[in-house]
């Protein structure tokens, strides 16, 4: 269950992140020899913030080297700048600017990250660019594996970019990283709803690592609601065993849905052992369906090898399900004229196992609205037959009547899942 795996996010995407959120630093600083001519020429000075003209002839230097990509010069051409005495706002403004764009081309993400994080309070960053801005940051500080930085800026760029449902993942990673695990889990149940509002999809590695992060909590809820999103996007085998190994210790520590349990794991791929196997067919052979043990026992054997146990339960199986078939007209006639639905409901379920669903449907059916032993039971069991008439829509709806606090009811919320796949 543990997700140690460190999710990366790509240089590429960084860096494009970063080249995004610069525009201002795509045209120069240095219009011509403004800066450094303007006042010889006798001109006025610009509207607007300006660079003095000995500082202004080191940045046209600095973007000169960056026009020929010599990252190099250009960085030591900022070095100078830098140094350079009794800077203004806009000054330092324009050499962090400089500084993080010659970074992010030379690979030095951390860099980048300081120099663009200077930028973020700075009045000259226009209003539009603030939040690509602090989102390139936050990028590059989770390159940097600082994620103590990701944590502080990514809550504020969330909160006026809640539909980034990428970035929620990140700041969920981050906040795994360093094992918080409550803010790990909520960013990315975050990032979840947000990609399913913009009817994105869901990525199983997300779902992967907020199981783990519920895991980590102690949040079993969370866990298990996490899983069964997990099942419904990805309905593999190790998952759904995953969610039926917490289920069967939450609803049946007496062993008495043992059976339902059994059915579900055949119905969702999720892994049963031959001993577990043989273990349902005893089960469907004192629940009076033995048409349903045949079926096991051939999963069951389907290696080719029979022991002494499989023998005497295969045959016992066949012959309890030779006579079974031939009464059951019978059966259904005294099921109707029985003073409960309980025998109308058995009777609907024995034709389940022969393969008849449309008459199991009917007599279950009819079982419920005469009154069972348990109306809850016999809603699931006419929800499974629902399932194999090809009626899958119905199945949910009788599921959903399921009482809530029956255990019946988070097996059928599970068949539900099974419903929605297979129709």
């Amino acid at each position: 269950m543990i997700y140690a795996k460190r999710p990366q996010l790509s240089l590429r995407a960084a860096l494009l992140a970063c080249a995004l959120s610069l525009g201002f630093v795509a045209t120069p600083f240095v219009a011509g020899d403004a800066f450094a001519q303007g006042k010889e020429k006798g001109e006025k000075a610009a509207k607007g913030p300006s660079v003095s003209p000995k500082l202004g002839k080191i940045l046209k230097a600095a973007q000169d080297a960056m026009n020929t990509k010599n990252w190099k010069e250009a960085k030591a051409k900022l070095d100078e700048g830098a140094a350079f005495p009794d800077k203004s706002p806009y000054e330092n403004y324009a050499i962090n600017e400089l500084n993080g764009f010659v970074a992010v081309n030379s690979n030095d993400f951390a860099g980048a990250a300081k120099a663009f994080e200077a930028t973020l309070s700075s009045e000259f960053l226009a209003p539009e660019q603030k939040q690509p801005r602090l989102k390139a940051v936050i990028q590059l500080y989770y390159q940097i594996k600082d994620y103590k930085k990701v944590t502080t800026y990514g809550p504020q760029y969330l909160k006026e970019s809640a539909g980034d449902f990428e970035m929620h993942v990140v700041a969920g990673q981050a906040y795994y990283l360093q094992n918080d695990f409550v803010n790990a889990a909520k960013y990315l149940t975050n990032a979840v709803e947000a990609a399913e509002k913009a009817d994105k999809p869901v990525k199983e590695d997300w779902l992967q690592l907020l199981q783990s992060s519920y895991f980590e909590a102690n949040n079993n809820a969370g866990l298990v609601k996490t899983l069964e999103k997990t099942v419904s996007l990805y309905p593999k085998a190790n998952y759904w065993d995953q969610l039926l190994t917490i289920l069967n210790k939450e609803i049946n520590d007496n062993g008495k849905l043992d059976l339902e349990m059994y059915r579900l794991r055949i119905a969702s791929g999720a892994k049963l052992e031959g001993d577990e196997l043989r273990e349902m067919a005893e089960l469907t052979l004192q629940a009076g369906l033995p048409g349903e043990a045949e079926m096991v026992m051939e999963k069951a054997t389907a290696g080719g090898k029979k022991s002494e146990r499989d023998t005497r339960l295969i045959t016992m199986a066949k012959n309890q399900a030779t006579s079974d078939k031939a009464s059951l007209a019978q059966s259904e006639t005294s099921a109707k004229a029985a003073p409960t639905g309980e025998p109308l409901v058995k009777t609907g379920e024995a034709y389940l196992t022969y393969g008849n669903a449309a008459k199991a449907v009917e007599l279950i059916k009819a079982g419920i609205a005469k009154g069972p032993k348990d109306a809850d039971r016999a809603k699931l069991r006419l929800g499974v037959a629902l399932i194999d008439a090809k009626q899958g829509a119905e199945a949910r709806k009788t599921f959903a009547t399921i009482t809530p606090a029956s255990p019946y009811a988070r097996l059928g919320r599970l068949w539900s899942i099974v419903a929605a796949k297979g129709n």
